[in-house]
């Protein structure tokens, strides 16, 4: 998301309100839920599966997600493949304080089929490295941050497989005007989100 999505959303918002600051905060999920929670921050970037009860939350981009396998991996021609044609490969895994683990939990519980990871990472980078490397395979969404050379990107046969990202505030707080209007320029639906606001 660091690639292009945080990058787009604050220039946009920027281009309609230069004298508005950002104050960034980056780390893994544990982190910035910690932040997020004692009121350092206005706003989070996550996933819905990363959101509590106290918590609203909004989609801004839908990703679909890939089964990842190196240029080498005898899956590498294989125009789609199903989750269940994963059994016995090593998988390369996420850690719990990566946001797209629970995405990815989720999925495979509602299929009944479950994957043994042989590493957790800790970042997406690292788990498209280990890959390329031909140590395993994964699921992840195809952003710009992960297209390394050597990587093939395999639709999956199964239907939802996605990963929502989505700016997520507490209900229990005050969210501020300029925070409002990032939620706003978000989102395509304006008059929706600012019914939910009011």
């Amino acid at each position: 998301m660091g690639v292009d999505l945080v990058p787009d959303l604050i220039r946009d918002y920027q281009t309609k309100n230069p004298n508005v600051r950002f104050d960034l905060t980056q780390g893994n999920l544990g982190d910035i839920n910690e932040h997020f929670e004692k009121g350092h921050s206005d706003l989070m970037i996550t996933s819905r599966e990363s959101t509590m009860n106290s918590h609203e939350w909004i989609v801004i981009r839908k990703t679909p997600l890939y089964i990842v396998v190196s240029d080498q991996h005898p899956f590498a021609s294989r125009s789609s493949l199903s989750l269940l044609d994963l059994s016995g490969e090593p998988f390369v895994g996420l850690k719990k304080n990566c946001g797209l683990k629970a995405t990815i939990t989720s999925r495979f519980e509602n299929t009944g089929f479950m994957l043994a990871s042989t590493f957790d990472a800790e970042d997406l980078p690292t788990v498209a490295g280990f890959i390329k490397a031909g140590l395993g395979v994964s699921v992840l969404p195809k952003t710009l941050g992960l297209m390394l050379d050597g990587l093939v990107w395999v639709p999956i046969r199964e239907e939802g497989w996605e990963w929502e990202v989505g700016l997520k505030w507490r209900k229990d707080r005050y969210v501020s005007p300029a925070a409002k209007r990032l939620l706003i320029i978000s989102t395509k639906s304006k008059l929706c989100l600012l019914s939910l606001l009011s």
